[in-house]
């Protein structure tokens, strides 16, 4: 609960519940709300989530050796190495 005291007189009848203590301040009284003996509420609400620095590994394919991949690759006798199946490793 946000409201510390009486917003009206000598009751407490406007509430902002929240889980968050940081999440909503500053609650103030705007005065009644029509011909009911509720008011209008003000209050402001802290956006700013917690930072969280990620990294982010990003390779640059387009300045790949591709012949140099090729000549790395073409000497694998390919048809020897993928004999099997998964399970098998």
């Amino acid at each position: 609960m946000r409201v510390r005291g009486p917003l009206i007189i000598k009751s407490v009848l406007d509430l902002v519940l929240n889980k968050e203590p940081d999440l909503v301040y500053d609650v103030r009284s705007l005065g009644k709300f029509a011909n009911s003996d509720h008011n209008w509420l003000m209050w402001n609400v802290n956006t700013r989530g917690q930072e969280h620095s990620t990294t982010r590994v990003s390779y640059n394919y387009r300045a790949t050796d591709v012949k140099g991949v090729k000549n790395e690759l073409n000497p694998v006798d390919w048809q020897s190495e993928l004999i099997g199946s998964v399970d098998e490793v």
